[in-house]
């Protein structure tokens, strides 16, 4: 029965089921954590009660590019109608503790990490890398977007309309991101 299944998982429950971690409580946790160099944590949830741990939100990330040289204009255009927003909702159903995450420049250099993956994704295994301008160090280019688009174009001009592949550079999130290797991204600051 329900009862018996709450009687049960009584003992399993933290301090703070039902509720979000006191400033206390995740201090105290975070002591008890091993010094971790990755700054990772595999955490393992057997089970959760009512589901309330599982579901609960402290903090949340939210990642908006800038596209340009400053933020002012992500914070006064995103960041700042979300938070008007958030003052009218019910602290209890809304996170309302935002983290701008803005990226000054493009985040794109990681696709350029693994050179021989990406050009076999976009179908350029006959080209160098200088051609395709994607000689250098994947964080040296100011505009990897640009870069990774520029490679995708030059792929192309060569090859017959039939045989060219119709992508751009958002189809390379996905492919990319499940393939490349953790090695090649490891050599990335």
């Amino acid at each position: 029965s329900d009862a018996d299944a709450d009687a049960f998982l009584q003992t399993f429950y933290s301090k703070h089921s039902g509720a979000f971690w006191s400033e206390a409580y995740a201090n105290e946790v975070y002591e008890n954590l091993p010094n971790n160099e990755a700054r990772q944590i595999v955490v393992w949830n057997p089970g959760c009660g009512k589901g309330y741990e599982t579901y609960s939100i402290s903090i949340l990330c939210v990642h908006a590019d800038a596209d340009g040289k400053s933020t002012d204009n992500v914070i006064i255009h995103k960041f700042a109608p979300l938070f008007k927003e958030l003052e009218t909702r019910n602290p209890q159903t809304y996170c309302k503790n935002i983290v701008p995450v803005i990226p000054i420049t493009m985040m794109e250099s990681w696709m350029l990490a693994d050179k021989n993956l990406f050009k076999e994704t976009i179908d350029a295994n006959d080209f160098d890398n200088k051609t395709l301008g994607i000689e250098k160090f994947p964080e040296s280019y100011s505009d990897p977007k640009a870069i990774i688009e520029k490679a995708i174009r030059i792929a192309n001009a060569e090859k017959t309309k039939r045989k060219r592949k119709s992508m751009g550079i958002s189809e390379l999130y996905n492919y990319l991101g499940k393939n490349i290797s953790l090695e090649a991204l490891r050599k990335l600051p």
